[in-house]
């Protein structure tokens, strides 16, 4: 078992520990959900693994409006920023923001609108805020982030993700706030169903490399430091791997990942058809996806998840962090990194020799 995994707390005991349950409790969770978001599928299926068993006193919904969500999870979908939506935020009794790294340089637009809500809500109608297991970085706007301080001092809770940027979190606010590992520690890696081509690569195989790449930002995609960095990867990955025939799995995390390594990998994919394979967007849950990591030799990411999977999964990992939610991860964890701004075919080969001494 991880270690990580003895300091994070469940929404359910957090409500249990916090709050008065005399009646079935109505929980509205306020968080980047859906976009098929690999990282983000998984901290909700963690949450559901744990609401699901409390069923008799937890009634959950999420802000969404991605009914795929209530097709995997079963749960009520509302517009919050709907006529109806609106009046629907009344019958909640505790809003909670999170989990995830839902502030930083790639901000959805909703997570920043509904913070204005949310400080409405707790002012007027008295409702109850629970931050849990939020990231929150520097890449914010300073706006948002003043009024991110207000609102986390009139919360009932706040534990935010330790991947956080804490130096910029005000000092009387660090004395109110908890650190936990991302809650997707606790989420059982699960065998797919089934078996195909992928699967039995992976059980065959005694040296499979994964690979997670994405766009530096999804705001600025195909930018010269997007080819850069795909041509040193691809490069070393050729010349280390494909030549000889190891095989490597790119697991994409959001379907603009897709985009970027056909892209990007065209010629590698035509060229080693074999032996170069991407894993399906949407076929497989973050727990089978969480399964897959962990039957590689190496992993080699950007996807902050991805990172987290593989160190839960023991698999040696080389991290290419290309924001602050990376780079602290890595740190703590002492992976092995080579940041994507600057990374050199030479920096990612000097990477795997330190990798593979320790396997």
């Amino acid at each position: 078992m991880c270690v990580d995994v003895v300091k994070v707390t469940s929404l359910s005991d957090i409500v249990r520990a916090y709050f008065k349950v005399d009646r079935k409790l109505n929980i509205l969770l306020l968080g980047a959900f859906g976009a098929q978001n690999i990282g983000d599928l998984a901290i909700l299926r963690t949450i559901m693994n744990d609401i699901d068993r409390q069923n008799d006193w937890l009634n959950v919904s999420i802000a969404s409006r991605d009914n795929l969500l209530r097709d995997s999870f079963g749960v009520n979908l509302i517009n919050p920023f709907s006529f109806n939506g609106l009046w629907q935020l009344l019958a909640y009794d505790v809003f909670v923001i999170g989990g995830g790294g839902l502030y930083g340089h790639e901000t959805h637009r909703y997570i920043r609108l509904i913070l204005p809500v949310v400080f409405i809500l707790k002012i007027i109608f008295r409702k109850r805020v629970i931050f849990y297991n939020t990231g929150i970085y520097r890449d914010e706007s300073k706006l948002i982030l003043q009024l991110l301080w207000f609102i986390l001092e009139l919360a009932d809770v706040r534990i935010l993700r330790d991947d956080s940027d804490i130096e910029i979190i005000p000092k009387r606010l660090m004395k109110k706030v908890r650190l936990e590992p991302d809650i997707t520690v606790l989420l059982p890696a699960t065998k797919p169903v089934g078996r195909d081509s992928m699967i039995s690569m992976l059980e065959k195989s005694k040296c499979v490399v994964g690979l997670s790449l994405r766009f530096l930002n999804l705001k600025k995609m195909f930018s010269a430091g997007d080819l850069r960095l795909a041509e040193h990867v691809k490069n070393v990955i050729v010349n280390q791997f494909l030549r000889e025939k190891i095989p490597v799995l790119f697991v994409p995390f959001q379907p603009s990942d897709v985009m970027y390594v056909r892209y990007y990998f065209k010629d590698v994919v035509e060229k080693y058809p074999d032996h170069f394979k991407i894993a399906e967007m949407g076929r497989h849950k973050p727990e089978e996806i969480k399964w897959i990591v962990g039957r590689f030799r190496i992993a080699i990411g950007m996807r902050l998840h991805f990172q987290i999977f593989s160190h839960d999964q023991d698999t040696a990992l080389i991290g290419i962090p290309y924001a602050s939610k990376c780079r602290n991860f890595l740190k703590r964890v002492h992976a092995v990194t080579v940041d994507a701004c600057r990374m050199t075919e030479h920096d990612l080969v000097k990477a795997l020799e330190q990798v593979s001494g320790r396997i």
